[in-house]
């Protein structure tokens, strides 16, 4: 079982120029088609390149744009936070003047009242409704209009300013 080995065959001048013409023609094809892959691709890498930074270029530019904006916003909101806060300050010292003029009416509407009892506790003809009991009796009243309203107003003020600045805390 031993296998004869034959020789390989030969061929004949022409059949080898043929072959050798085909071949020579098959790696021409071949060599052009890898140019014109490598030109491609160069030319696809040159394209790619010119769109990355043209790209890149516009979202710099958009993101500058972004940063001056939240900047301009940020200082905005800053400046409006310290004018409140300056309001809140401006209010509680007048909150505070406020309270302690309340405080200072206490002794004159103590005695203006006192004054009033007094009056009322008179018999028959002592018992009179003169200009003097009208000046208590304004004395009484004007205490709580002028101080405690504005109070009042102060306070809801206070209140809204403070939801502002709780609001702006929270941004």
């Amino acid at each position: 079982m031993a296998r004869l080995v034959q020789p390989p065959p030969k061929y004949t001048p022409e059949e080898w120029h043929a072959s050798n013409h085909l071949q020579y023609f098959n790696a021409e094809h071949e060599r052009a088609a890898a140019e014109r892959l490598r030109d491609e691709s160069f030319r696809l890498t040159h394209e790619i390149e010119v769109r990355t930074r043209q790209t890149q270029l516009d979202v710099n530019k958009k993101l500058d744009q972004r940063i001056t904006d939240i900047n301009f916003w940020k200082s905005e909101l800053d400046q409006k936070q310290e004018e409140t806060e300056d309001e809140i300050s401006t209010m509680l010292q007048f909150k505070a003047r406020l309270e302690k003029a309340l405080a200072d009416t206490e002794l004159p509407l103590m005695i203006a009242q006192q004054c009033l009892a007094n009056r009322e506790r008179r018999m028959k003809v002592d018992l009179v409704h003169d200009n003097v009991e009208m000046q208590l009796q304004k004395v009484r009243t004007c205490r709580f209009s002028l101080i405690l309203v504005p109070l009042v107003e102060i306070q809801l003020h206070s209140t809204h300013l403070t939801a502002c600045c709780t609001l702006y805390n929270r941004l």
